[in-house]
């Protein structure tokens, strides 16, 4: 008995662990959804973990990006969480597509392509192209070209800065995003959940939370 459960102490530990480093870079980070949105990252993490070399690119650039988003808080620059997320987005979608390494299809192409392969379950696509849609607002905002350089400087520093209202906002957008992500996996993607966790159910269980798991359960059985 003490065997089933000693890979989701694991898990939890790893949680921890992680939750008390970023904790200590970036004081405004609330304890609850960081562990939210780690359990999202653990979740995606493990489902595509056993890609082959073919593709195996954009898996670890997926990987990279999930935790280059949360250092990004300690980084103080709301650009730079905005460009990590956008590229998060594109290779969470290459890798629910399955591109290989050298596929080199447009954002554009792909959110189509993502569009006819998939059901936009819950308006999950929209959702993803809205989020999306946000983080290029931000990026391609529009400064006043024509001011000084030190001004036009200045003006990009106190728009970039997070402080901890900014931080909590982004943060409860994150979880969010990622319960988005976990439902429509298990949705959408039922076999991988089930190949990644066969022997490991209380572990997804954890990472899932009750109604989530309830859906895989469903799923499994009616596919």
């Amino acid at each position: 008995m003490l065997n089933r459960y000693r890979e989701v102490d694991a898990c939890k530990k790893d949680i921890e662990d992680f939750i008390c480093m970023v904790s200590s870079e970036n004081l405004y980070i609330v304890k609850e959804d960081l562990t939210s949105i780690a359990k999202g990252i653990t979740f995606i993490k493990k489902v595509y973990a056993y890609q082959n070399a073919e593709h195996e690119h954009y898996y670890n650039c997926l990987i990279t990006d999930m935790i280059s988003l949360i250092h990004s808080f300690s980084l103080n620059s709301l650009r730079v969480y905005y460009i990590t997320l956008r590229s998060l987005i594109e290779n969470l979608l290459r890798v629910m597509l399955k591109y290989n390494n050298v596929n080199a299809t447009g954002v554009r192409k792909m959110f189509e392509e993502f569009h006819s392969k998939y059901k936009n379950t819950d308006n999950f696509i929209d959702y993803v192209e809205g989020e999306y849609g946000k983080c290029c607002e931000v990026i391609h905002s529009n400064h006043n070209t024509s001011m000084p350089m030190y001004f036009y400087y200045q003006d990009i520093l106190k728009n970039d800065e997070l402080g901890q209202e900014k931080v909590s906002q982004l943060l409860k957008q994150l979880v969010t995003f990622f319960n988005k992500c976990k439902k429509y996996i298990v949705d959408e993607n039922i076999n991988d959940v089930d190949n990644a966790f066969y022997s490991q159910k209380e572990v997804l269980y954890y990472l899932l939370g009750k109604k989530n798991y309830e859906l895989f359960e469903k799923n499994i059985q009616e596919s």
